[in-house]
């Protein structure tokens, strides 16, 4: 079984995308959706219905709710950026659930990142690139997987920037090479 159909197992026998549509409009994303996973870990955006405040009550109901009813989350952490912004430049506006959770099928751990969103908000900010990762060759995607294999192997994958460092390279610059990823 490979990374991928574990995941879906994953989110299958937690009833987590039922447990998050409950809060709003539900989509995968990351390498999970462009079948590019290399390490355990699953991104997800819950978007709030229209009009619906993103308030410190709806915050709490989602952490509680997390806590009551994925019984294989092993600990949860979160950052608001909604209610304090840090001011960085691309700071995603929205509130960060972290997940780590035990799968029953392989017994290993997950990280599940979860944001959810005011209306409006988004987490991805190239969508050029996103509808490109949808749509990789075989040997783009044999280059990306080696290059972010070789990149946890030698401890230099940073989560999420590492990925879109390699993304980005191999579609937009035809880099072979993890030496000249990091180099650049």
């Amino acid at each position: 079984m490979n990374l991928r159909q574990e995941g879906k197992q994953l989110l299958d026998s937690t009833g987590l995308r039922a447990i998050l549509e409950r809060f709003g409009e539900v989509s995968i994303g990351g390498s999970y959706v462009y079948d590019l996973l290399v390490d355990r870990d699953i991104d997800i955006d819950v978007r709030l219905p229209k009009n619906t405040d993103l308030t410190f009550d709806v915050r709490a109901e989602l952490a509680a709710t997390l806590l009551r009813e994925v019984h294989a989350m092993r600990g949860i952490k979160m950052a608001d950026l909604h209610h304090f912004p840090t001011g960085a430049k691309h700071q995603i506006d929205g509130i960060w659930y972290g997940l780590n959770v035990i799968s029953e099928q392989s017994s290993e751990r997950w990280n599940i990142d979860i944001w959810l969103l005011p209306e409006g908000s988004r987490t991805e900010e190239n969508i050029a690139l996103t509808e490109r990762l949808m749509n990789v060759t075989a040997s783009e995607r044999e280059t990306i997987m080696r290059l972010k294999q070789e990149a946890l192997a030698r401890g230099v994958k940073e989560k999420g920037a590492t990925s879109v460092q390699v993304y980005r390279a191999v579609l937009e610059r035809g880099a072979t090479s993890l030496d000249e990823i990091i180099q650049s």
